[in-house]
């Protein structure tokens, strides 16, 4: 079976599309090769023609070095073990709602385009975003 049947046969890629109780906020996302569909909370590469832009290999190799990069992973994997730990151990402590900070949604997704509510659309655009700070900060 094919990586992407897998996935859209998965709890994750259900949680992904559930908007009653997402997995993920809209500017939070997974990283997937391109087996994978390009979606609001899963980045995938931009396909290679042999005409990516500058900006758009920039883009790819950066998604690529972080999906390779298994230190990080494992780095990320035990902050977050840790985090859960000190949440569930101090949960009578602390209001969780105190301690989320809010993002504004448009530093992340510009979604002023008339095919905005297309949930490709807002992916692709998402990409995009991405994409172009990868840009400025290089």
């Amino acid at each position: 079976m094919h990586n992407a049947r897998v996935f859209k046969n998965s709890p994750i890629y259900q949680r992904i599309i559930n908007e009653r109780n997402p997995l993920l906020l809209p500017e939070e996302h997974i990283i997937g090769d391109s087996a994978y569909p390009l979606m609001m909370n899963l980045m995938t590469p931009f396909r290679d023609t042999g005409h990516l832009s500058v900006a758009q290999s920039r883009y790819n190799t950066k998604l690529s070095s972080i999906r390779s990069d298994i230190d990080l992973g494992k780095q990320i994997i035990a902050a977050a073990c840790v985090l859960h730990n000190f949440i569930q151990n101090n949960m009578d402590e602390y209001d969780i709602n105190d301690a989320i900070e809010e993002i504004p949604n448009e530093e992340i997704l510009s979604t002023d385009t008339e095919n905005s509510g297309c949930p490709q659309m807002i992916a692709i655009q998402k990409r995009e975003q991405i994409m172009r700070v990868l840009s400025h900060n290089n």
